[in-house]
């Protein structure tokens, strides 16, 4: 930082510039030393992050150079990724868009000036609804892309990309429609390992965009689609996409084959992550909930008990501890074991409380049934 600040200093001097460090350079002066002050300061700025500084210097960038001059455009970018790196997204997407116009009538919209900024553009024009924006630009990046020969992967993962920003802020059918574009792209091409890594992410996506909508049906295809191309040696993705498939087999009613699933995974999971790991409580706690929706309360019991060996040794785990307390004293209850149901409500209670500062209703109604056991 202080040999940018000496180096602009000495660039300024040699041209006669002796006013305030971050002046900006008269139109007259601009011809010599305007561009080497522009690139020198957005540099440093970029360099230190200091975001604010470089909105200052590029907002006033038009003062410096023609309008449309390549410099110009630059300019304009980079004010736009400086509102956007400081959380300003639809201020940044009127900036993208003018220079998007800049760029339209001097450079072209091919211009590789453009290429540094297509994902930030994208998702600066998702967030604040700017479809044709949106769509032109999808349009002028696959154009590039293909050209590189590139497709395979910068494709799919910008319409990937955009889908998720526009699910993320409620554009619920912009989103799907991307993301279907993705998934044809996709299943058009060769299974390549960048293919593979493209098409978890957009199953994925569409995964869950379905479960969110509460169309199980759908999203359980899409993690069928998902497991061929996942191995055990992967294994964080592996336990995802199968407890996953585990989740969906439960909610669409078929217990038994969930059941076999999460207690295979069960097995793999203490192999692979240890026995005293979050994963496992999770499987266990999700068996004992298979068993006691059968009816087999004996090994809802057991597999709610070592879950709750793994589960009390972490802290956060606040909603299973709370749910594993709340089915043991259930079981105790229909035992008439009343001091052991009293023990695990009483529990609950003291959950309720570091979450809402008091005992639930439903806590203190079970309490009161206990005691008049």
């Amino acid at each position: 930082m202080h040999r940018f600040v000496l180096f602009l200093v000495i660039v300024m001097s040699a041209a006669g510039l002796h006013a305030q460090p971050f002046r900006l350079p008269t139109p007259a002066e601009a011809d010599s030393v305007g561009r080497l002050f522009l690139t020198v300061h957005l540099n440093g700025a970029s360099r230190v992050r200091e975001y604010k500084k470089a909105v200052d210097v590029v907002g006033a960038a038009h003062q410096l150079f023609p309008s449309r001059h390549p410099e110009c455009v630059k300019a304009t970018l980079r004010y736009g990724a400086a509102l956007s790196a400081l959380s300003r997204p639809e201020e940044a997407a009127g900036v993208y868009a003018t220079a998007f116009r800049e760029a339209a009538d001097s450079l072209g919209l091919k211009s590789p000036l453009l290429l540094p900024y297509y994902d930030d553009m994208l998702r600066c024009f998702a967030i604040s609804d700017s479809m044709e924006e949106l769509r032109q630009l999808i349009q002028v990046a696959y154009d590039v892309y293909r050209a590189r020969r590139d497709t395979i992967h910068t494709v799919p993962h910008m319409l990937t990309m955009v889908g998720t920003v526009l699910a993320d802020h409620h554009h619920e059918q912009h989103a799907l429609y991307y993301l279907n574009r993705a998934e044809d792209y996709l299943r058009s091409h060769h299974k390549t390992r960048q293919w593979r890594e493209h098409w978890l992410t957009t199953c994925d996506y569409l995964m869950r965009h379905h479960e969110q909508a509460g169309s199980i049906d759908s999203a359980f295809l899409y993690v069928e689609e998902m497991r061929p191309y996942v191995g055990e040696n992967d294994s964080t993705v592996y336990y995802y996409v199968h407890h996953t498939r585990g989740r969906y087999l439960a909610s669409l009613g078929k217990e038994v084959e969930a059941e076999r699933l999460f207690a295979g995974l069960l097995s793999y999971a203490v192999t692979t992550f240890g026995h005293y790991d979050g994963r496992v409580a999770d499987l266990q706690c999700r068996l004992g909930d298979i068993y006691w929706n059968l009816g087999r309360t004996d090994d809802a019991c057991n597999a709610y008990s070592d879950a709750l060996q793994v589960a009390e040794r972490y802290d956060g785990l606040y909603a299973w501890l709370y749910h594993i307390y709340w089915r043991l004293g259930e079981i105790a209850y229909q035992r008439e074991e009343k001091d052991a149901a009293v023990a695990y409500f009483s529990k609950c209670g003291d959950l309720d409380v570091l979450q809402e500062g008091k005992v639930s209703a439903a806590t203190l109604g079970k309490l009161k049934k206990c005691a008049e056991m």
